[in-house]
Parts: C-alpha cells; structure tokens; sequence
C-alpha cells in the first residue's frame, strides 16, 4: 500500500469512497482540495493499493476556526471494507510527518464524540486528548447534524 497526495485522475475513485451526498458540489471541493495541495496549503492523502484507492485524509496547515495555529486533519476516512487494517493510521502518520517536516509542532482535528466513537477512540490510541472545550456544531451533513470536540496532539 501507497500513500500519496491525491491526483486529479483520482477524483472519480475519491467520491465512491464515502457517501458524499448531494448538498455541495464535492467533485468541485475534491479539485479544490488538489489544487490547494498543489499550491503547498495543504496535503490531501491517499492510500492506494493496485490501483485502488482505500481511504483519503485532507490536511490543512492553516488549521481550522478553533485552532488556527497549527495543521489540522478532516475527512480521514477508510473505505468501510478495508477498515481495522492499519489503513486510517498510516494515513495520519503521513499527515503527522507532514507538519513535522513543516515546522509544526502540533496537529489537530475535530471528531464526533457520539456518532463517530471507533474514530475518537483511534485518535486516542495514536496519543490525541481532547483540548477540553464544549462540543460545536461543525456543519450539517446531509441533514444530519455533526456536533465535534477538538482534539490535539504534540509532535
């Protein structure tokens, strides 16, 4: 398995790989996301393995609204098959690397404590504690609301 920073000839791939749903125009947002990565603002991931893509992870080294300082991760997802292999892990040591490599010394990322706790406990294992603010309301996802805490970890 490789991990890369996504291509435009994988966007058709990228949108299989979760439920993307139909609120926005995501094959806009997946070319953005290439096109920042290209521009050096972010790094947006990819496992592949023979020719397949398995999972993705987007990381932005502006952050996000609660912690602007230092990179964050969002949309770390594993196809649901290819999960409990090790996939969603590799991906975010890359993304740890990455900010490393980048002078940072700190990375975080916003998880859904109630309807996503197989991901919070992950990021738990890989050594990210929760900064202790109140859960907030990250978006609405087709109809659904998704209420996250922030977590961070040192490097």
């Amino acid at each position: 398995m490789e991990i890369r920073e996504a291509q435009e000839k994988d966007i058709p791939q990228i949108m299989q790989i979760k439920n993307w749903g139909t609120e926005k125009d995501w094959n806009k947002e997946v070319l953005e996301r290439i096109n920042k990565t290209k521009e050096r603002k972010t790094a947006y991931l990819v496992a592949e393995e023979n020719g397949k893509i398995l999972g993705q992870i987007f990381l932005k080294f502006y952050g996000i609204k609660t912690a602007p300082n230092y990179p964050s991760m969002e949309d770390a997802y594993v196809k649901e098959e290819f999960r409990g292999q090790g996939i969603g892990t590799k991906l975010i040591e890359e993304s740890e690397k990455i900010s490393r490599k980048n002078g940072f010394n700190k990375i975080g990322l916003a998880v859904n404590p109630t309807l996503n706790p197989k991901a919070k406990s992950l990021y738990e294992r890989l050594g990210y504690k929760e900064v202790g603010d109140p859960t907030y309301l990250d978006g609405v996802y087709n109809g659904t609301e998704d209420w996250v805490i922030d977590m961070v970890k040192e490097l």
